[in-house]
């Protein structure tokens, strides 16, 4: 059973002729293992964490228009000479 270290985070876009229907695509995308950190319907975005062998499911459900993987970075130390 895979845990929470295995999981990564994503950045769903709802399909414009879904954003009526937000809260019924958030609703499929939980029920399909989404773990919803973030709904921002006005922009017609959700964040959230799941395993990465689930993405192509998540990205084939209806009113879903792209799935992508959360970049991350990490800024140097206040007192490194990259500064």
């Amino acid at each position: 059973m895979p845990n929470d270290a295995d999981e990564v985070e994503v950045i769903v876009a709802v399909a414009d002729d879904h954003l009526e229907r937000f809260p019924e695509v958030a609703g499929g995308l939980r029920a399909a293992g989404l773990r919803v950190t973030g709904e921002q319907a006005h922009l017609g975005t959700l964040t959230g964490r799941i395993h990465p062998a689930r993405l192509g499911e998540i990205g084939s459900l209806s009113g879903v228009q792209a799935v992508e993987q959360a970049g991350t970075f990490q800024l140097p130390p206040p007192d490194s000479d990259v500064q």
